[in-house]
């Protein structure tokens, strides 16, 4: 089996040697493909210099150098890709030894197998982002997994329930064959949700399958520039929940889904039922 690994990078250049290098010592990678998000840092000439040092690992960027945003950013990554299979790696993560080893062999016994998604953990970069973490709206999330087995035509629904927990696209691995129905990721949603709504996506077109839900095959390196821990206010974090929702809900519909469009209502019609602005903060 061999695989692309996209990672889409934007001022990660203290981060992204440790990402890429995680990702080349896979025997299972073929290529790492970077792509510069136009970063404010020094971090197109770190990628440029890791493109020159490492045959896997090849360098885009968007036309004049943009910041277009992660979805834009892991689009131009899919369509460069050569390879069967595809993972995706944030630049200020990384993965673990045998990240692709137990995805491997499921894949090779079920060719209706579309994707396998695993768990992921978490490494603070201090005791300060650490505690940072905590006090976000992420603070009670430390493996990133499922929690129960499930079949693929259940895990939709379980996803929008929230129930048995949600896995990290870092976790994913995707045959290349899926895109065709799924499509690439949404660009509208820019770097907020778009790899829950491909996953999403991903999960209403295709078998994915669970693998090692226990043990992490990547990590999230949590430091106190992380987005997706920053503080938020409640109803901004409820307007992004509510427009990625949206734009599922219209995929649906322009593809003729109609019990996932249901399972989204009800989804869309909890968050506002259960959602008040009283306070500004989580």
């Amino acid at each position: 089996m061999k695989v692309s690994v996209i990672i889409p990078v934007y001022n990660a250049e203290t981060m992204v040697e440790k990402a890429v290098l995680s990702a080349t010592i896979q025997p299972e990678t073929a290529e790492v493909i970077l792509i510069d998000d136009g970063s404010l840092d020094n971090s197109l000439r770190v990628c440029q210099d890791l493109a020159d040092k490492y045959n896997k690992v090849k360098l885009l960027r968007h036309p004049g150098g943009k910041n277009l945003g992660a979805a834009a950013s892991r689009n131009l990554g899919l369509i460069n890709t050569k390879t069967e299979f595809i993972s995706f790696l944030d630049a200020d993560d990384y993965y673990l030894p045998k990240r692709f080893y137990f995805a491997k062999n499921i894949l090779s016994r079920k060719p209706d197998c579309d994707g396998v998604y695993e768990a992921v953990g978490i490494e603070f970069e201090n005791d300060e982002a650490k505690a940072f973490w905590l006090s976000s709206p992420m603070g009670n999330v430390g493996i990133t997994t499922m929690t129960r087995i499930l079949d693929p035509d259940e895990l939709l629904r379980s996803l929008l329930q929230g129930k048995y927990g949600r896995f990290h696209i870092n976790g994913l691995i995707f045959r290349r064959s899926i895109l065709k129905k799924s499509g690439l990721m949404n660009e509208k949603l820019g770097s907020m949700h778009e790899d829950t709504d491909f996953i999403f996506r991903l999960a209403i077109v295709g078998n994915l399958c669970p693998g090692n839900l226990e043990k992490p095959v990547a990590n999230r390196f949590v430091h106190h520039h992380n987005r997706i821990s920053a503080p938020i206010s409640k109803k901004k974090s409820f307007l992004n929940t509510l427009k990625m929702h949206m734009e599922t809900y219209r995929w649906c519909k322009r593809n003729g889904y109609e019990k996932e469009k249901a399972l989204l209502i009800n989804r869309m019609t909890i968050d506002c039922n259960q959602t008040s602005f009283s306070g500004n903060r989580r």
